[in-house]
């Protein structure tokens, strides 16, 4: 409630993971700690940070934020989850537009269209998507048809 949005407020200019430490609510506290390792600068990001974090959904959005800010995605097998490690990749590879990557992943067509939908309108990259419904809106997005 009231609490967490000052909370979230002061730790974002602060950066105090002891004023999350002091809210009862779970949830709120994960978001608090997220809201935290969001506001640091990419070379202060702290994985302990992230290793605070109960919930597997907001964790996985921590470990992914920091290895797509960190540029490092090692980052990723610090998730326990596979399925979480698979998204973790999957969010750093279409962040640093990793088209390799993309390839070795189990949902390499989505990653290969979300490249070209958020970041390089390139229609050789939709050459690579097996599902024709994929690959035909990845072409209309690349060269310039169909609206994100």
């Amino acid at each position: 409630g009231c609490y967490m949005l000052i909370s979230t407020g002061i730790t974002h200019k602060q950066k105090n993971v002891s004023i999350c430490n002091k809210l009862l609510d779970t949830k709120s506290r994960d978001v608090c700690y997220l809201v935290i390792v969001a506001s640091m600068q990419d070379n202060m990001q702290d994985l302990s940070v992230c290793g605070q974090i109960k919930g597997l959904g907001d964790k996985n959005a921590c470990y992914s934020s920091v290895a797509v800010k960190k540029k490092n995605r090692t980052i990723c097998k610090s998730l326990v989850d596979e399925s979480y490690q698979d998204h973790c990749y999957w969010i750093f590879a279409i962040n640093t537009q990793n088209i390799t990557m993309c390839a070795t992943l189990k949902n390499s067509d989505s990653c290969y269209s979300n490249i070209v939908v958020g970041y390089v309108k390139d229609p050789k990259i939709c050459d690579r998507i097996k599902d024709q419904n994929y690959r035909e809106h990845c072409y209309d997005v690349a060269i310039g048809i169909a609206k994100i």
